[in-house]
């Protein structure tokens, strides 16, 4: 390993504790309350080092969210790949969505309720925008798909709208510590729901 690519691995590492130390912080006291100064403290870094990184609170957020939304939605990508069927199309994303939510609730609770008081202007800047639409995509063109080969008639983009909502639910409900036995019969509910009403739209 030369020089530099040890450099780059340790700014790499460090870069991810200022991550982690200020997502732990947001979560368990709100980004308002959460200062540099904690976060600095939390990562055991000095401030300086820390604006080295990051300029402001909001860019340590806007990183936080981007990469927990190239996680995310890679991984629900992946669960739908091989699905076929709209039944097995509903259970992936929403198998997928509660894994991801339990790997990291912390994330969950800087979205939900109402991000704990979180920069919410973030999630609406033209880039990420532009980034977190081209994640969904290809879930997008899956969820197509399989709806035209199913010949289901029902409109791809107001079925993805019902199935956020509900998850946005499930979310919630992580965050308090339910976990996908305690989700099961609500989950099963809304699918055998949701199920029927898109075979009624065949």
């Amino acid at each position: 390993m030369t020089i530099t690519d040890r450099q780059q691995r340790e700014k790499a590492f460090r870069k991810q504790t200022i991550l982690e130390a200020a997502k732990r912080l947001f979560a368990q006291k709100g980004y308002q309350e959460t200062s540099m100064n904690d976060i600095a403290a939390e990562a055991e870094l000095g401030k300086a080092t820390l604006y080295y990184y990051f300029n402001s609170k909001d860019a340590i957020y806007r990183e936080i969210y981007l990469s927990f939304s190239r996680t995310y939605y890679e991984a629900i990508t992946r669960e739908i790949q091989t699905t076929a069927t709209v039944e097995s199309l509903v259970d992936s994303i929403l198998q997928g969505h509660v894994k991801q939510g339990e790997m990291d609730r912390d994330f969950l609770s800087l979205l939900y309720p109402i991000g704990r008081n979180a920069p919410i202007f973030i999630f609406r800047e033209p880039e990420v925008l532009a980034e977190t639409a081209a994640l969904r995509e290809p879930i997008r063109i899956h969820i197509e798909s399989v709806f035209t080969q199913a010949g289901i008639q029902a409109s791809p983009d107001i079925f993805q709208q019902v199935l956020w909502s509900f998850m946005t639910g499930l979310a919630v409900k992580i965050i308090r510590g339910h976990s996908h036995d305690t989700l099961a019969a609500e989950i099963e509910f809304f699918k055998t729901s949701i199920l029927n009403h898109l075979r009624k739209e065949n």
